[in-house]
């Protein structure tokens, strides 16, 4: 009769590895010094995203992620009040209550903003379709995109309005096209956006460059992050050379991109796959539980050859469960598990920095792995990992691959 005695003298080797998940989770407490160098991985540029809803763009991922991040960098402008007040941030022409509007509701006639706007001809506002105060930076930039015209246009509209009314230049003074007496009686003070005018141009440049020279694609080419995802495959063993122990876990990983557009965090729950232990003449079972990857950077930057750098920071959570031996002539025997999180978080230890496990040098797919429709695999990483300890052998294969899904507004 196995009792369990017997059991836990048969795979006692393998409960080591349950005092490795302590090990581990004490090492993530400590930092590390260790320097690591992104390298470029190329991408193709014969794949372009694209994907639900009628999108269309002939960027490559690099391009977009550049593009979007080139026209954050006009946002800080455009949120200034002195931009989004123009734009739909102040109602002139309700009560103040309302529409914001110190002097009170104006008459809507072209002449009836001249009278306290005097120190610019013409001084007005933009009609509802051009309104973006309380959009989001993607919905501001596909606005742009719709009524801008070309990309040169909107450069043009930026660098000097056309030779029309100077909008943008009184903008840039601060003062509302108020005189001095004015801002006064309303109790107001120069505010000027950050920057200048010619500094706003070249950043709109930079973004219509960022798209090759043109806008192109639908609305949401160039304006839109991409929405990524991480899948992670990752197979555990542990052997003494005669009886080995196994597991296999998967995880995938909506990311959320922060206001650059090119950081990624996420987290999602580990999916058990598979688990295996030495009988010994008895059915096991295993109810693996519990358990969450967590994507604490995933960074995406584009070198000035349009090549793309990957990395990613991770932080699995500790995972558990039991295993249940079932043996001829004697009562079920339950053992704990072997926690995952805490064996892979070992073997990575020299993946260690900080409290989050860190790697780079990822490959893009290439050939048929990329596939058709929406999914596009833009980078590609196997990791794999090796340890002895009292004779025991311990190794870890893990696969990370981030997958693009297409564009999609907020």
């Amino acid at each position: 009769m196995i009792t369990a005695r017997g059991v836990t003298s048969l795979v006692g080797p393998f409960l080591f590895v349950l005092a490795l998940g302590a090990i581990a989770v004490a090492a993530r407490g400590q930092s590390t010094s260790v320097q690591r160098t992104v390298l470029a991985s190329s991408v193709p540029r014969s794949r372009s995203l694209g994907g639900g809803g009628g999108s269309s763009c002939p960027l490559t991922l690099p391009e977009q992620i550049k593009s979007v991040k080139a026209f954050a960098e006009m946002m800080p402008a455009f949120r200034h009040p002195r931009c989004s007040n123009c734009h739909g941030g102040v109602n002139p022409f309700v009560e103040p209550a309302i529409g914001k509007h110190r002097a009170g509701a104006m008459n809507p006639r072209p002449e009836g903003c001249q009278e306290c706007h005097d120190q610019l001809p013409g001084w007005d506002v933009p009609g509802p379709p051009m309104f973006f105060a309380g959009r989001s930076d993607e919905a501001i930039c596909m606005q742009v995109k719709e009524f801008g015209g070309t990309g040169p246009d909107f450069v043009e509209h930026i660098r000097h309005d056309h030779n029309g009314i100077q909008f943008i230049a009184a903008g840039f003074k601060g003062d509302r096209a108020l005189d001095k007496q004015s801002l006064a009686d309303y109790d107001l003070v120069i505010e000027k956006p950050p920057g200048t005018q010619e500094q706003l141009t070249e950043k709109a440049r930079d973004w219509v460059k960022a798209m090759g020279g043109e806008f192109v694609g639908s609305a949401e080419c160039g304006c839109v992050t991409p929405k990524i995802e991480l899948s992670m495959s990752s197979e555990w063993k542990g052997t003494d050379g005669s009886k080995t122990v196994t597991a296999k876990v998967k995880a995938t990983v909506e990311l959320t991109a922060d206001s650059s557009g090119v950081v990624y965090t996420g987290h999602a729950p580990l999916q058990h796959v598979r688990y295996t232990a030495p009988g010994l003449g008895c059915r096991v079972v295993m109810s693996p539980e519990g358990g969450v990857l967590e994507v604490k950077e995933a960074r995406f930057d584009v070198a000035d050859d349009k090549r793309m750098t990957i990395s990613l920071a991770v932080a699995p959570t500790t995972s558990g469960g039991t295993m249940t031996y079932f043996c001829p002539k004697a009562s079920p025997i339950t053992v704990p598990l072997m926690p995952w999180a805490g064996q892979w978080s070992f073997l990575h230890l020299p993946d260690l920095i900080g409290h989050a496990f860190h790697f780079d040098e990822f490959d893009a797919a290439s050939g048929t792995a990329f596939g058709g429709g929406e999914r596009l695999l833009v980078g590609h990483k196997d990791v794999s990992r090796t340890t002895k300890r009292e004779g025991l052998t311990f190794t870890a294969k893990t696969t990370f691959e981030f997958w693009s899904l297409g564009l999609k507004a907020k």
